[in-house]
């Protein structure tokens, strides 16, 4: 970054940046900041990322089936022990926003992200393309709005998507985007759907 981005985006003075370049202590940080685009900058700074309640080295939980919206581990009992990328791997496979959501906060997106390439043969690319997104989604929706363009509102409305209907609801009222999807004649599920995501069901 130049010395002016790094004073507007942080909010450092120039005469303590002009400091920082004649401190040997310093000099290094204002190397680091020089090497960073703004771009790496702003999308570290917009991250939502949080210290997850399982540390990265913990191997195995006891199962809260309360925790998950979806239950797609019913052939195991309710604290049974499970291991923690069998668990990240099997909700990541049929991903969901709310549940990709509780991974993240329980186990971190740096787990996430690993355990999804680790499985990544194993998905189809609409699948691993999903469960990514959410991801991405969860981390920094600003960055998300950014780097993912929306779809047009006809395939959002047909194959409706959490963070797809709340981007529209930046622009629409709840009752103006069930109007659409009518209007659209998608399928009950969907209907059904977009009525869940916007809280009139």
């Amino acid at each position: 970054m130049r010395l002016q981005e790094i004073e507007n985006i942080l909010g450092i003075a120039d005469s303590t940046l002009s400091d920082w370049d004649r401190n040997p202590q310093r000099k290094k940080l204002m190397k680091l900041l020089r090497t960073l685009s703004k771009k790496e900058v702003l999308s570290l700074l917009e991250s939502e990322e949080f210290t997850p309640k399982y540390s990265t080295k913990t191997r195995k939980i006891k199962l809260h089936k309360e925790w998950f919206h979806k239950d797609l581990l019913y052939s195991r009992e309710d604290n049974s022990l499970i291991e923690i990328d069998n668990l990240i791997a099997i909700y990541l496979k049929q991903p969901n926003q709310a549940d990709t959501n509780t991974l993240l906060y329980l186990f971190g997106s740096a787990r996430l992200k690993r355990v999804l390439k680790k499985i990544e043969a194993t998905l189809g690319p609409a699948d691993y393309n999903e469960s990514k997104e959410q991801i991405e989604y969860a981390i920094s929706k600003k960055r998300y709005k950014r780097e993912y363009p929306l779809p047009p509102v006809e395939k959002i409305l047909e194959n409706p998507k959490e963070r797809y209907i709340e981007m529209l609801q930046e622009k629409y009222s709840k009752k103006r985007i069930i109007a659409m999807a009518e209007a659209n004649n998608i399928s009950y599920n969907a209907m059904f759907k977009i009525k869940k995501i916007v809280g009139e069901q």
